[in-house]
């Protein structure tokens, strides 16, 4: 049976998540914070819970059209479970319900191919840079007091040199706040709001999950002091963005997966948004839910 989860459900899920995802602190914040502002659906065979889709509503932006849209996440199956069929009929079941309410459908994942047969296709591409020296200098110094307005105001300013990205709210950056309380990110905030990064540290590196930057010297000083506390600095971009002039290796990757859920109708509305063009269309995603 294919069911809505309830409140009651909860623990159950999170001990799935355990089974399938990395980080007791996201998922401490996940089922604390965010677990609440979503849809999730069930596959459940005789009251044990067998797979797992989360789903979150939100907009995005692509050449100046918005689209409201879901963001699906959190898929997994019970290890007992795994590739016996049953995710495959839980995913149709909810692309089904998608299909209904809105246009496009999107995820992330480090495996596209997974999805190829739910008409998924990639639409954006990062590209991940390794800085092992610490070739920049600190010109700016840290804005110790920030908030969800400041960020916020960052991102919106960043992304608009950009075709594609999510429209942020203030309530998205609360959550990204509530996330650092969970000790699962940390953030870092330059002066004068002129940049931000939300990174993780690891044992000897530390990763960037998000960069935004105003100025070059927002995004030398964001290297610079973040290198100085690692052996291995690991920067996350979107792969229109040229680190690589300032000498830094990188690897490009599919990482957004986007679904159009009826065809027509899509191009009827929006004529000016080719999806095959959009790999080579400069885009900004960075959403885990």
């Amino acid at each position: 049976m294919i069911r809505y989860a309830t409140k009651k459900d909860k623990d159950k899920i999170k001990k799935m998540w355990q089974q399938n995802f990395e980080g007791d602190n996201f998922n401490n914040f996940f089922f604390d914070v965010l677990f609440d502002q979503g849809i999730h659906y069930l596959y459940e065979v005789n009251s044990e819970i067998i797979s797992i889709i989360s789903r979150f509503n939100t907009s995005i932006k692509l050449n100046d059209e918005v689209i409201k849209t879901s963001f699906l996440c959190g898929i997994c199956t019970d290890d007992k479970y795994k590739y016996q069929g049953y995710m495959n009929k839980l995913l149709k079941e909810v692309l089904d319900v998608c299909a209904n309410q809105e246009l496009v459908t999107i995820l992330t994942t480090h495996n596209p191919k997974i999805y190829a047969g739910f008409n998924f296709k990639p639409f954006y591409q990062r590209k991940t840079f390794t800085l092992k020296d610490n070739i920049f200098n600190q010109e700016l110094g840290i804005l110790e007091n920030y908030d969800s307005n400041i960020l916020l105001n960052i991102y919106a300013r960043f992304v608009k040199r950009f075709n594609g990205f999510k429209l942020r709210k203030i309530s998205d950056f609360d959550n990204i706040l509530a996330q650092k309380r969970y000790n699962d990110i940390d953030i870092l905030v330059m002066e004068n709001g002129e940049g931000y990064a939300l990174y993780e540290k690891k044992e000897r590196s530390i990763v960037i999950h998000e960069i935004c930057y105003l100025t070059k010297r927002a995004l030398f000083s964001i290297l610079s002091i973040l290198k100085t506390k690692c052996e291995s600095l690991i920067i996350n971009t979107s792969k229109v963005e040229k680190l690589e002039l300032l000498g830094l290796q990188s690897q490009v990757y599919d990482y957004g997966l986007i679904r159009i859920n009826n065809q027509m109708l899509f191009k009827r509305l929006y004529p000016n948004i080719k999806i095959e063009d959009l790999l080579n269309t400069p885009l900004w995603f960075r959403e885990d839910y």
